[in-house]
């Protein structure tokens, strides 16, 4: 495709040198915009993460004071061009800021500050999906691969003593704000042409490429942050009362004693007794999974004491550059875990893509471990990429032809939409919660749990402005064809009230009262006509279907700003022939690793009942539009 092509050239020639000028220059013209966004970001979001992460006595005594990014506008390069699967096009550019942020934090009367901010990462800019007419692409999705490198300095309390963990807590709370924000899976959706079908959902909420499974076997020589109390029995018992004999001598008497016990018997019992109890961190993107705690032992053997999968870890992956951090931990009860080290390794250095139809084959790895620069053990743990396929059109089929061992067969997907018919008087922003099965126990006695996903809150319809001055102008005109507030209501479909509003502000000469209603419409409209453009995801173990009839549970519960449930779908099981039946389905985890063309259930309405009522919603005007793919 010549524009393509075009495109890919003159961002090669971009990238030849390892700053990009025009685009330090094109961010330094917005930089004092870009300062004002990230001051309400900091407000809104960064501000609340640090109250909450307070003890509750302190979370009323915390003060924030002004902030500012500072005049210093970020460097960019080098950039680097990839072209991706169905003619996906990335750029990848390389990020520095060093800002002379000002903000101040005070805290039961101490001062706490920011003088510096520090960011350094890859931003990937992804253009998708490939247009014939311009601009060529119908969207655009911005985001780092990996978190960025974050750092801050402060000022003020002396020590940190002063105030313990609160550096700490600032760090992470700004850590956490921007891998939320735009580090995958997240990212910022662009739609570059309003005329085609590209949805900003899908643009935020892309299918993974695959799922990395990691399967951990063991660990040696990991070090020992814990003695064995029990263990070290009579021999730290004499010890202990050699060295009580000696406390007793002084002087000559105390040096001519022929006892050594922090020399050898000391040292032979402590270093023998030495132990940990090692258990690990894998992260990738946002996700987090820890494994059991394997007790007592410097060399734990996870795949001969887990034997129910518990030591395998499955987590969507979007791109196979993406880092997965390993670390091993010691676990306290009564303290913070010790860390006994740590890796780092790229998605695409784990499994390998054997070119025939194996696909994707599972590797054995032997990953160093360090802590503090030190070599500290070695970890050994197998991994394989499980591409996301097609379900046989005989669902009975299933379980013989494509489904994997292990945690997880199906990835499931719900794509949120929005509500419609709610109350005027609702309480917004509203939370849907999904309900995937149910808790139970499978025909072999083992537990099964449900799992819930819980959307972002939701917001007011795109446009909701131009809706009501639309709603504006069609409740004039009716008024003055002499049709009566209450019909009025009954034909446009929103409340008298705000039809009383709509025709007063039309004879009101003030433009105060115009703009009062026309928010006030707009804040009726984010009650009755709730949007989240959400996709909430999950990987789902077999138990939670119903064997013999692949059957999954569902529930669909809207929540208000109260926590009150005013809407929820009766419980009720989804049959994996009906889905099949439809245009769209569901996709399986392949044995053979192969990436399949996604093919989606799409359910275009979802009844909800009134809470407390045993009416219909259909009856009651609310219909919930949701599309939903397993």
């Amino acid at each position: 495709m010549l524009p393509l092509l075009k495109l890919l050239l003159l961002c090669q020639s971009l990238s030849a040198g390892s700053e990009a000028l025009w685009l330090d220059q094109l961010v330094q013209k917005v930089w004092p915009r870009v300062d004002k966004w990230v001051q309400q970001m900091v407000e809104e979001q960064v501000k609340p993460q640090i109250c909450e992460s307070l003890p509750s006595v302190l979370r009323d005594r915390i003060k924030f004071k002004d902030m500012t990014l500072g005049c210093v506008s970020p460097q960019f390069g080098p950039l680097i061009v990839r072209e991706r699967e169905k003619g996906t096009v990335v750029l990848d550019v390389g990020v520095y800021l060093a800002s002379d942020m000002d903000m101040s934090i005070s805290i039961a009367g101490l001062d706490l500050g920011i003088r510096k901010f520090y960011l350094s990462g890859t931003m990937s800019v992804v253009f998708r999906p490939p247009s014939e007419k311009p601009p060529f692409f119908g969207g655009m999705e911005i985001y780092f691969v990996n978190p960025p490198e974050v750092d801050l300095d402060f000022t003020g309390l002396a020590s940190v003593a002063e105030c313990p963990g609160l550096r700490g807590r600032v760090r992470t709370a700004i850590n956490d704000v921007m891998n939320n924000f735009m580090t995958l899976p997240q990212r910022i959706p662009v739609d570059l042409c309003e005329d085609d079908d590209v949805d900003l959902a899908d643009l935020r909420f892309p299918m993974p490429l695959g799922i990395l499974r990691i399967t951990l076997l063991s660990a040696e020589d990991l070090p020992a942050a814990d003695f064995d109390w029990h263990h070290a029995g009579k021999s730290f018992k004499a010890v202990l009362a050699e060295m009580v004999g000696l406390s007793h001598l002084t002087g000559e008497a105390r040096e001519a004693s022929p006892g050594q016990p922090l020399s050898s018997a000391y040292e032979s019992v402590f270093k023998k007794n030495q132990t940990s109890d090692p258990f690990v961190v894998i992260s990738l993107g946002q996700k987090k999974w820890e494994s059991a705690v394997m007790r007592k032992t410097t060399s734990p053997d996870w795949s001969k004491d887990c034997s129910d999968s518990s030591n395998v870890a499955d987590m969507a992956v979007y791109e196979m550059g993406q880092n997965v951090s390993i670390g091993v931990w010691d676990y306290d009860n009564l303290s913070t875990h010790d860390h006994l080290g740590g890796n780092r390794v790229l998605v695409s250095e784990l499994v390998r893509f054997a070119g025939d139809e194996r696909g994707w084959i599972p590797l054995d790895h032997t990953l160093s471990l360090e802590r503090a620069g030190v070599k500290s053990g070695s970890l050994k743990l197998r991994a394989s990429l499980l591409r996301l396929n097609d379900i046989p059109r005989n669902p009975a089929e299933v379980k013989d032809s494509v489904m994997v061992d292990g945690p997880s067969q199906m990835f499931f997907s719900a794509k949120i939409l929005g509500a419609v018919g709610l109350p005027a008087n609702g309480a917004p922003p509203y939370v849907l919660r999904v309900t995937i099965g149910r808790d139970t126990v499978d025909s072999g006695g083992d537990a099964v749990k449900e799992i819930q996903l819980k959307s972002k809150g939701s917001t007011a319809m795109v446009g909701a402005t131009a809706v009501a001055e639309e709603l504006r102008r069609v409740c004039c005109n009716l008024a003055q064809k002499g049709l009566p507030p209450k019909q009025i209501a009954s034909v446009v479909g929103v409340s008298e009230m705000v039809v009383a509003h709509a025709i007063g502000s039309a004879s009101a000469d003030s433009d105060d009262d115009e703009s009062s209603e026309a928010t006030y419409t707009v804040q009726e409209i984010g009650a009755t006509h709730p949007e989240w453009d959400e996709v909430l995801s999950a990987l789902l173990p077999w138990p939670l279907f119903k064997s013999a009839d692949l059957l999954l549970e569902l529930k669909l519960e809207l929540v208000d700003s109260h926590g009150k449930v005013v809407g929820t779908s009766a419980q009720q099981p989804l049959s994996l022939k009906d889905v099949l039946c439809n245009s769209e389905s569901p996709g399986l985890l392949s044995r053979a690793f192969r990436l399949a063309k996604p093919v989606r259930w799409v359910r275009s309405t979802e009844a909800l009942s009134r809470q407390g009522s045993t009416a219909s919603a259909q009856d009651k005007g609310m219909i919930l539009r949701a599309s939903l793919s397993l």
